[in-house]
């Protein structure tokens, strides 16, 4: 990979970036979607992960949960 697009930068949200890296490395698309609150009512959220070039799929898999689930919904007070 490095000798494709160079090396790699250090992450400065590693723990974040744990989570997406591989699939940004790897060429697979991803979706991320709000699926609710933890137990200090922070938001919690899902990944779907893809085959090369199955961003139809995976729009139409966010889609379809988004409609199954009113996570979407959620916003903070203000």
């Amino acid at each position: 990979h490095e000798e494709l697009y160079g090396p790699i930068p250090p992450s400065r949200n590693s723990w974040q970036s744990r989570f997406t890296a591989p699939m940004d490395y790897a060429g697979l698309p991803t979706i991320s979607l709000p699926c609710g609150l933890n137990s200090e009512n922070l938001p919690l959220s899902l990944q779907f992960v893809g085959h090369h070039l199955s961003e139809q799929l995976l729009i139409l898999a966010g889609h379809t949960f988004e409609q199954a689930t009113d996570f979407h919904n959620l916003h903070p007070p203000v």
